[in-house]
């Protein structure tokens, strides 16, 4: 579920600030909207913030990336499942990297954590 709209923390507010209504379509746009009426517009020389997005988990990604249409090739499942790797999980993160097994080693790693 996307937010209906972009908000940022000020620490000197009591509270989240609303920068109004956007859309995953529209979102960056948006977000670089604000980031330059707030920030860069205001002070050109000095430019003093962080940026900081929330998006979904490792595991979300994993099976969201999967796709069945990717060949996954029995070795490097077997390669994965030799580091202690569930089959089934080396084989989603396989198809999430197109059968790139340092790239599927990564994600699983990041699961983990």
């Amino acid at each position: 579920m996307f937010p209906a709209s972009s908000q940022s923390q000020d620490g000197t507010k009591a509270g989240p600030v609303c920068h109004g209504p956007t859309s995953e379509e529209t979102f960056l746009e948006d977000v670089a909207s604000v980031i330059h009426s707030t920030f860069v517009a205001k002070n050109k020389t000095e430019l003093f913030f962080s940026v900081l997005t929330l998006g979904p988990s490792s595991t979300d990604l994993l099976e969201e990336e999967s796709k069945d249409d990717i060949f996954v090739t029995q070795d490097a499942i077997t390669a994965l499942v030799s580091m202690g790797f569930d089959a089934t999980r080396a084989r989603t993160a396989l198809l999430a990297a197109n059968n790139d097994v340092d790239a599927a080693l990564s994600l699983l790693l990041a699961t983990l954590e």
